[in-house]
């Protein structure tokens, strides 16, 4: 869930958000390790926040680089709330094997944002990662790529299989806001850290008690998303060949596809292979 704020002033948008079931949801189906989770917590996270930035039907496709060729980090947000995001197979296969961010990020790390606004019409942007931390480097994107002074914070607790809360906040200056704006909301934030560690029931009233000179104006949902299904992605195991087809058939093997777009995995056993319409003998 996003809450939007607009201080009284009307000068500072802030998006607060608390999307804690999703992340545990996102762990499940994409196992990592911690510095990787972390990664892929704190990218997608932080791409949530930008649904609430959308008009429409736009979209936004956010791509998180490391300085190795294949790990990256993708989310996919839309103006309706729908989210989804994954870790690229690279990073999965190692696990996102790190000592910290700044390691596995490493030196040439780079953000790029494509925006769908309908009728075809696609903008990309892409700007360098030089904190090496996300959070500052998503900050960086906005300043570089669309000259608006925003930052972000990013808090988040637990293992990868038990994340404890996963909450974001995006302080942004609107045009013609007096200087010393931002620094007064990021200093009303900073102090209030704590608050955004809670858990329990009032911890979302806790966490609107901060923002107390500005006013909220509403609140949306997100819904991780994807359009995947067992019967969509059936025909990649008839890439196999029929050998290796066959040998499932005879040992009756269970074979098990990951979207590469959500991380859902699926299993697929010898009649799903081999029932009628869908024999791998008759593609």
């Amino acid at each position: 869930m996003i809450a939007k704020f607009l201080s009284h002033d009307k000068q500072t948008r802030i998006l607060v958000l608390d999307n804690t079931s999703i992340v545990r949801e996102l762990m499940r189906r994409q196992p990592l390790r911690a510095v990787g989770a972390e990664a892929l917590a704190t990218s997608f996270s932080l791409s949530c926040l930008l649904c609430a930035t959308l008009k429409d039907e736009q979209r936004l496709s956010i791509r998180i680089q490391t300085s190795t060729a294949g790990r990256y980090f993708q989310c996919d947000v839309e103006s309706n709330g729908h989210v989804r995001g994954y870790a690229s197979d690279a990073v999965v296969d190692s696990g996102g094997n790190a000592a910290g961010l700044t390691e596995l990020i490493g030196s040439r790390g780079l953000i790029r944002m494509t925006k769908d606004i309908g009728m075809g019409s696609l903008f990309t942007s892409a700007v360098d990662m030089p904190y090496q931390n996300i959070v500052d480097d998503f900050a960086h994107f906005f300043r570089q790529s669309e000259q608006l002074d925003t930052a972000f914070r990013y808090f988040y607790s637990g293992k990868p299989s038990d994340i404890r809360y996963s909450r974001a906040v995006l302080v942004q200056a609107l045009p013609f806001a007096k200087d010393g704006t931002m620094e007064h909301w990021l200093s009303e934030l900073d102090k209030s850290e704590d608050v955004f560690r809670t858990i329990g029931s009032d911890s979302e009233q806790r966490i609107r008690t901060v923002f107390g000179g500005a006013d909220l104006v509403e609140r949306q949902p997100l819904l991780l998303s994807c359009s995947c299904s067992k019967e969509a992605l059936l025909p990649l195991l008839y890439g196999l060949g029929p050998a290796e087809l066959e040998d499932i058939r005879r040992n009756r093997q269970t074979v098990e596809i990951a979207c590469h777009l959500c991380g859902r995995k699926y299993e697929y056993n010898p009649q799903d292979l081999f029932t009628q319409g869908n024999d791998w003998r008759s593609q």
